[in-house]
């Protein structure tokens, strides 16, 4: 595979562990996207950013696990800004892809957070608060 030299911006090289090295980034941006989470909350700019990237960079690979786990990061971060429409179609998508893989706590994880999505778009209490 054919990649831009950063080194020599008038070059191409090829590396063929190109693979390699973005499942290693893929990764380092879970890892680091439940850091955000838990260092700077669920709904911080840099939760989303990361996961995005690793979203981006999951198009590429064929894990389904490891785009799962991103999924389910992109996932909390839109629920928690209540964004629940985004949250709602990323649960979708973590639905789809647990089914492919047959993945019983896959599977479990992804009926969560469509649930989940689905309370707070269609129950009129859950967008107003819950009044005694």
């Amino acid at each position: 595979m054919l990649l831009y030299s950063p080194s020599n911006s008038r070059s191409w090289r090829d590396d063929s562990s190109f693979g390699i090295h973005q499942n290693t980034t893929v990764e380092l941006l879970i890892a680091l996207g439940a850091s955000l989470l838990a260092t700077k909350g669920f709904a911080a700019p840099e939760v989303g950013e990361t996961y995005t990237r690793a979203q981006q960079l999951c198009q590429h690979l064929a894990e389904p696990r490891q785009l799962f786990l991103v999924l389910r990061g992109l996932y909390v971060y839109y629920f928690a800004r209540a964004e629940y429409q985004t949250a709602h179609a990323l649960g979708e998508q973590l639905l789809t892809l647990a089914q492919q893989v047959h993945d019983a706590a896959m599977l479990v994880a992804a009926h969560r957070a469509l649930g989940s999505t689905l309370f707070h778009l269609l129950c009129p209490t859950a967008k107003n608060g819950i009044k005694s």
